[in-house]
Order: C-alpha cells, then sequence, then structure tokens
C-alpha cells in the first residue's frame, strides 16, 4: 500500500499477516491494541499499543502511541513512545516523542520535547508497554465476558 506522497510503509507486510486498520470516515474510542501492525486513517480517542503503528494523512490519535515502529503522517495528540519513530512532512505532533532513532522531514509540525533513550533499554521498555497493555485487554475482555 502507498502513501498519498506516493511512500512505500516500511511496516507494509504485517508479521504472519496481522494488519489492522481503522479506515477513514471510522472513530474508535477506547485503546487499541496488537502484537502485530495497526494503521490508521481514522480517529482513535484512546491509547494505541503495537509492534508497528502508521498514522496515515487523514488519521488522528488522542492518546499515546506505543510501537517499536511508529510512522506519524496525520495528526497525533499525546505522547509517542517507539524505538524507531519516523515523522513525516505532513504530521502534526501535540506531545512528547520518545525514540532511539528518530527520522523528522521538513514541514512537520511538533510542539512537545525529544528524549533519546539507549536502543536496548528502549526496546525492553516498549516490550514490557506492549505486554501490559494486552494484558489489560484480556482482563477488559474477561470482564464483559463475566457481565
Amino acid at each position: 500500500m502507498k502513501e498519498p506522497n506516493g511512500a512505500t510503509p516500511k511496516n507494509g507486510s504485517a508479521p504472519g499477516g496481522r494488519m489492522s486498520v481503522i479506515s477513514s470516515g471510522t472513530s474508535m474510542i477506547g485503546n487499541l491494541c496488537s502484537d502485530g501492525v495497526i494503521r490508521i486513517d481514522g480517529e482513535v480517542f484512546g491509547d494505541v499499543s503495537a509492534n508497528s503503528v502508521t498514522v496515515g494523512q487523514t488519521g488522528r490519535v488522542d492518546g499515546t502511541v506505543h510501537a517499536k515502529e511508529v510512522i506519524i503522517l496525520g495528526c497525533v495528540t499525546g505522547s509517542i513512545d517507539g524505538t524507531d519513530v519516523h515523522i513525516e512532512s505532513t504530521a502534526r505532533v501535540q506531545g512528547d516523542v520518545r525514540h532511539s532513532v528518530l527520522s523528522v522531514k521538513p514541514g512537520a509540525q511538533i510542539d512537545g520535547l525529544f528524549e533519546r533513550a539507549p536502543l536496548r533499554q528502549h526496546e525492553a521498555m516498549i516490550s514490557a508497554e506492549l505486554n501490559l497493555s494486552r494484558a489489560a485487554a484480556s482482563f477488559n475482555r474477561l470482564a464483559q465476558s463475566i457481565n
């Protein structure tokens, strides 16, 4: 899948074929967690956790983004926590960015602080956050099945 700017996203092939997409025109309220790839072209009002997260040009996240790979072309209001973070020229970010590897294209609008973390320490932290998000999601499913 090509981006509107002609670029091919790095996360185009999800491990095991697991890609979740929030399409343009779709809004979601609540936290989103996956052990694969998430692409957001619609709106998410909540935290997003995955191995790879792409917020497309029409995408918007109002919450924290946690992933090993983060690609932002749209709008994020909240912190970004990723090992490998790419902020493209069409991006608008209001929040702090914690990263090991960072690229920011000219034209990107960012209102927040950058914090570089050592790669091994950051990868361990991201893995722990993903595991915590998965556990919380499992707990919520169990609680809903009981009710």
